[in-house]
């Protein structure tokens, strides 16, 4: 009598173990970060830590560039392990700290009205507006496309366009520049949900998004941006880390895959 019947029943067991085991590492293989204003939390891997900030990528595309965070603006790390590491507020305001991008370290605070004076409500999540004077200006939605060119012999590149030369939004040439947006996650971050980019002007408003070589996929860099918690429901400063020149500039936004787009005169 064959046992062909038992010896399956056992391979599949065995089989359904070993994905069980497989989706939970995977479910616990993340470090978690906790930001120190308004308990926001975000998956990441470190890859660094010193006295003045963590070094980390972005769990949902970890191919991609390294950030850098100040020590200051974090509560604690808890690692794939489950060991955490708790930090004291030193060197920035506790209560309404510095979130960094990309890799500039300790940028200028950004200079606003106090948060008791209030803020204008802003009409639509996951949208920058240009702020000044207690005013908030909307910027130029835009339509664009996302095409793949050719880069070299074996490179390839995806290419943001958008239409016109120019955007009827003219920001003047002035420091600080400064954003408001509403994230639609009270506790999202609002450098995974937007990036500001310089366009080339050729005939139309255009910046390389991503190169493909023969190493890998490269994500080109966004203009550096500080933002800034300015309640616990998701409203956020940004501002660019240093002063715009004269051009063509786009905020995009992943979530929504919109453009927004301004003009920065003389």
């Amino acid at each position: 009598m064959s046992d062909k019947p038992a010896t399956t029943a056992f391979q599949m067991k065995y089989l359904f173990l070993f994905m069980l085991s497989a989706i939970s590492v995977v479910a616990y293989s993340q470090d978690t970060i906790f930001l120190r204003e308004n308990n926001i939390e975000f998956k990441a891997k470190v890859t660094e830590v010193t006295d003045e900030v963590i070094k980390y990528k972005k769990w949902e595309n970890l191919d991609g560039p390294t950030y850098n965070l100040n020590i200051s603006s974090i509560s604690k790390i808890r690692y794939k392990n489950g060991q955490e590491d708790n930090f004291s507020a030193t060197g920035t305001d506790a209560t309404n700290p510095i979130v960094q991008s990309a890799s500039a370290l300790a940028p200028s605070k950004i200079n606003t009205f106090p948060l008791a004076s209030g803020y204008p409500k802003v009409g639509l999540v996951n949208v920058p507006y240009w702020f000044e004077n207690g005013a908030i200006t909307e910027l130029e939605k835009a339509d664009y496309t996302r095409n793949k060119q050719h880069s070299g012999a074996w490179g390839r590149m995806w290419v943001i366009t958008v239409a016109g030369i120019a955007s009827n939004i003219r920001l003047p040439k002035q420091d600080p520049l400064q954003f408001i947006i509403q994230l639609d996650d009270p506790k999202g971050n609002p450098f995974s949900i937007c990036e500001l980019h310089l366009c080339e002007v050729k005939a139309q408003r255009q910046f390389i998004d991503t190169k493909k070589g023969m190493h890998g996929e490269v994500k080109q860099e966004a203009i550096k941006l500080d933002a800034k918690a300015l309640n616990d429901t998701g409203l956020y400063m940004l501002a660019p880390a240093k002063k715009l020149a004269k051009g063509e500039y786009i905020f995009t936004i992943t979530d929504d895959s919109e453009v927004y787009a301004f003009s920065i005169g003389k």
